[in-house]
């Protein structure tokens, strides 16, 4: 009996084991879920927030490209004459644009991602760095490489390509080191030799650093320019798998990746091909409002609920280039990714068939931008078209849709639309709160924060701004990226995706999280604290 009883209490013993073994491998695959997802969205900020402060200028670069671009051609008889390729002939302001895609971007790029980093410090190491591997590629291709094959050509003939994706990885990666060796003694310093040591720090290192890049980023980029160059001629030699692309990309776009995919991916590889043939089809990919506004004309047309939050978010939509108000509804239905899928796929074919693209990245993805930036009369025809029979074919798979799901649709959340924003009458809300009690009364800033700072989180902080004013509450309310948020934040207002990251940041701040964060009813729970913490009621 006793053995029996031995016997019992050993396999108890074995199956708690076995049970403490298996809850503590969930618990480990959960959190290497929860670090992967915090990295690809620290990533994803992080790519998008390089590029956004620069959008501006690539803008007016590419208007002034559409406007002037042009080049020399040596005629037969020896003689060098400019060729106008832009709209109007101007050898003068003509001679703006290669130096401003070649130096200015990418150094704008350079310091806004050492900035990041290392932030004023930062910023002019990243400047120089970005200077050095745009001079040091041209050497390279020029003389160290010049034989290299790329494509149908030598790399001496081609040239170096455009230094927009050096800023990007060399920028920030050297600041990071630099920063790193930097911090172990600049704040040291006896009194008095401050600022003699911290110039020279940076001066030396940029040095340092400089020579190194300038010497070896060009057979590196030797190496991506060659992959650029094979993706491209894929897509240039098999048109029929161009708009393949939407399988993957769409997807991507709907869950608030859209920055990181236009700017990180795809502007590289348009401006890698707009130095062949001075377009791309790349642009299209991102900068393509046309599925998005048709699967809100279908929300317009077959569902009265939310019949007027998607006719104004179709507008914003379109003219507005904000593509963010049409990825709630995908998230709220994603069977509807569909619709977006078939509308670019359409869009895509078109583009790549009939030769369109743009000279620029389109950025915003508005039906004004593509029109600006397609740089001929003969390729607006073609992108609108594209824009529009996108539109149409998202439309009409949109619609098949929610015809046959009708019974399901009844029970989705309605929708409205007022001059404060969407409202989601069903959207759930979740709070984050900091460890200890958070006091609402001496809350001040309030932060609402997406994955690259600018879009539908800056829509959100309007809504809230004007709420604020109109009731008189003493808070500071801004939008930003989620990588920015810092340790003043009191409040945070973001999506479900980016709590992990916020709550990092800014870990003594009370983190609203929710679903979509455009819409009226998605604050009341934090208004009505906010109105008894500040105003007593």
């Amino acid at each position: 009996m006793k053995n029996v009883k031995e016997k019992i209490k050993d396999d108890t013993n074995i199956k708690m084991k076995l049970d403490e073994m298996k809850n503590s491998n969930i618990k480990a695959s959960d959190s290497f879920k929860i670090k992967l997802k915090k990295s690809i969205q620290r990533a994803g900020s992080f790519m998008a927030g390089m590029i956004m402060p620069v959008v501006s200028i690539l803008i007016a670069w590419g208007l002034l490209a559409a406007a002037f671009l042009g080049s020399y051609k040596v005629d037969a008889s020896g003689n060098t004459e400019w060729v106008k390729k832009g709209w109007f002939n101007s050898e003068a302001v003509g001679q703006l644009i290669e130096p401003c895609i070649k130096y200015l971007i990418p150094i704008l790029i350079g310091y806004t991602a050492g900035n990041m980093v290392y932030k004023v410090r930062g910023g002019m190491m990243g400047a120089f760095i970005t200077m050095s591997i745009i001079i040091g590629s041209e050497y390279i291709y020029s003389n160290m490489a010049a034989d290299w094959v790329l494509g149908d050509k030598t790399a001496k003939e081609v040239g170096s390509p455009n230094q927009i994706v050096g800023a990007m990885i060399v920028a920030p990666l050297t600041v990071y080191v630099y920063k790193k060796i930097e911090l172990t003694y600049i704040n040291k310093i006896k009194p008095g030799f401050e600022m003699l040591v911290r110039n020279f720090s940076l001066a030396l290192w940029a040095i340092v650093f400089g020579l190194a890049t300038f010497f070896s980023w060009g057979f590196v980029m030797y190496g991506i320019s060659y992959v650029m160059v094979a993706i491209i001629e894929l897509f240039t030699k098999f048109k029929w798998l161009f708009p393949f692309m939407s399988i993957l990309t769409e997807p991507l776009r709907a869950v608030f990746l859209n920055n990181a995919l236009n700017h990180g991916v795809m502007s590289p590889l348009g401006l890698t091909e707009v130095a062949e043939k001075d377009y791309s089809a790349f642009f299209m990919v991102g900068g393509n409002p046309g599925p998005g506004f048709g699967l809100l004309l279908a929300y317009v047309a077959w569902r009265k609920q939310q019949r007027g939050a998607a006719a104004g978010s179709s507008a914003i939509q379109l003219i507005g280039g904000i593509h963010e108000v049409h990825y709630v509804y995908i998230l709220a239905e994603p069977i509807m990714i569909l619709s977006t899928i078939g509308g670019a796929f359409v869009s895509l074919t078109i583009v790549a068939l009939f030769g369109g693209g743009a000279i620029a990245p389109i950025s915003p993805g508005s039906l004004i931008s593509v029109i600006s930036m397609s740089g001929s009369a003969m390729r607006i025809l073609i992108n609108v078209a594209a824009v529009f029979a996108g539109a149409l074919t998202s439309f009409g798979i949109a619609s098949f849709i929610m015809i046959f799901n009708r019974k399901k649709s009844a029970n989705l959340q309605a929708v409205t639309v007022t001059d404060e924003g969407i409202t989601f009458e069903e959207n759930k809300k979740e709070v984050i709160q900091p460890q200890v009690a958070f006091n609402f009364k001496n809350a001040k800033i309030i932060k609402v924060a997406c994955d690259a700072g600018v879009g539908s989180s800056a829509m959100a902080a309007g809504i809230l701004k004007k709420w604020v004013k109109q009731n008189e509450i003493d808070v500071d309310v801004s939008n930003c990226a989620v990588k920015d948020l810092t340790p003043d934040v009191d409040i945070v207002v973001t999506m479900h995706n980016f709590k992990e990251v916020a709550s990092e940041n800014s870990p003594n701040a009370y983190i609203y999280t929710v679903k979509q964060y455009l819409g009226k009813d998605v604050f009341t729970e934090l208004q009505q604290k906010l109105i008894a913490a500040k105003k007593g009621e």
